[in-house]
């Protein structure tokens, strides 16, 4: 029996009366299930208990009460009410259509990321924990080590906001979407101009052109200038971690914003969840508004940051590494201490590079005297230690 979306009660939605009644007649069909077949069939009791009391539990829910791996109705364990959107919803539509999975299954939207970087990872669960239960733990996925996050949200709470037409969206929650959308799939860069000037450069890219014309849709009805390129990709070499692969799209579709007070209303009015780009945005606000566009004194920066990132990621992947069991390694027949020594070998390379660069680029930094801006901002640590010269880690 497949439950359809919407129907049916939700366990933590009960009262703690009825919860302990829905407790006991779990343990009670077991028992009966495995005198009547000798074993549990965990998918056939939760169908059972969803026909009888209209409350569906996930069948790994009920294996995990049944083997003691979770203790239901334990004091100070239960998770978080679920939450409906807020004047952020529409920064999650934007992550969704970017870089995390969504599936939806009876009440609930299940939101999944990948990612090498333990700082996004963190910085992403700090944000949904507002909106219900997330977690983040490490992972080893084919020969990588990464981080995977988790975040729940009510089907029932979310399904409209997360379906708004965007021409009914206000001016605000536009800006959302878009903070969203270029904190998934989008960077800031430099181009070099005549006299060895600079200027900054939003671009958003997806290999999906359904995605490229969301974010097409969005500028367009705010009147922010902005270009659209075709790139074929067909049979391009791309590395992921220390894996090269052979692309299987055929194009990626860019959207660019170059002009200089496009790129300022779109930073001034925008906030990412990914930490090192919402550095790089408090420092491009700053170069633009100070007119500081010397290549001289933006790139060192710029290559700095970038360096800065890359050594994180890295640290990153080696805690990833650190905390996955051993037996995860022997299974896929990897050997952990070797990457470990490959991965603080990296370490060092980078690191280097980050010395190197440390002493002028946090010189500039300090002359651009950014901590104005940060009254406000989540993000004023990785700001404060770039600007006395450490490399940024997420604690």
């Amino acid at each position: 029996m497949k439950k359809p979306k919407g129907v049916g009660m939700r366990f933590i939605d009960l009262a703690r009366s009825e919860r302990k009644r829905i407790v006991y007649l779990v343990f009670e069909e077991a028992k009966v299930m495995k005198r009547q077949i000798g074993k549990v069939n965990y998918h056939e009791l939760s169908r059972k208990l969803f026909a009888k009391t209209n409350v569906y539990l996930w069948p790994s829910t009920v294996r995990s009460w049944l083997i003691g791996e979770v203790i239901p109705m334990r004091a100070g364990k239960q998770r978080k009410p679920r939450e409906p959107p807020d004047e952020d919803g529409q920064i999650v539509r934007g992550l969704i259509a970017t870089d995390l999975h969504r599936h939806d299954a009876y009440n609930t939207i299940w939101l999944l990321l990948h990612t090498t970087k333990d700082f996004y990872a963190q910085s992403l669960q700090k944000f949904f924990t507002k909106y219900g239960w997330t977690t983040v733990k490490p992972e080893l996925i084919q020969r990588t080590p990464e981080w995977r996050m988790s975040a729940y949200l009510d089907y029932q709470l979310w399904a409209r906001e997360l379906q708004k037409p965007i021409d009914d969206l206000s001016l605000q929650e536009k800006m959302k979407l878009l903070s969203g959308l270029i904190t998934g799939d989008g960077w800031i860069t430099l181009t070099h101009t005549k006299r060895e000037r600079v200027c900054f450069v939003i671009s958003i890219g997806s290999s999906r052109k359904h995605k490229s014309e969301i974010v097409h849709q969005v500028l367009d009805s705010i009147s922010i200038p902005h270009g659209i390129s075709k790139t074929r990709r067909r049979g391009r070499l791309a590395t992921i971690g220390d894996i090269v692969i052979k692309t299987k799209t055929y194009y990626e579709y860019v959207v660019t914003i170059s002009a200089k007070n496009a790129v300022l209303e779109v930073l001034n009015n925008t906030k990412f969840l990914q930490p090192f780009r919402e550095a790089k945005r408090i420092l491009a606000l700053r170069f633009i508004e100070k007119d500081i566009l010397d290549g001289d004194l933006v790139k060192p920066v710029w290559d700095w940051l970038r360096f800065v990132e890359k050594a994180s990621t890295i640290r990153s992947q080696i805690r990833a590494c650190e905390l996955i069991p051993d037996e995860k390694f022997g299974r896929k027949n990897l050997d952990k201490q070797q990457m470990l020594k490959h991965l603080h070998k990296k370490l060092c390379k980078y690191a280097d590079m980050v010395r190197e660069l440390k002493p002028k680029a946090t010189k500039i930094i300090s002359d651009l005297r950014v901590a104005p801006l940060l009254s406000t901002s989540l993000f004023s640590q990785i700001i404060s230690r770039l600007l006395s010269g450490e490399s940024y880690v997420w604690n």
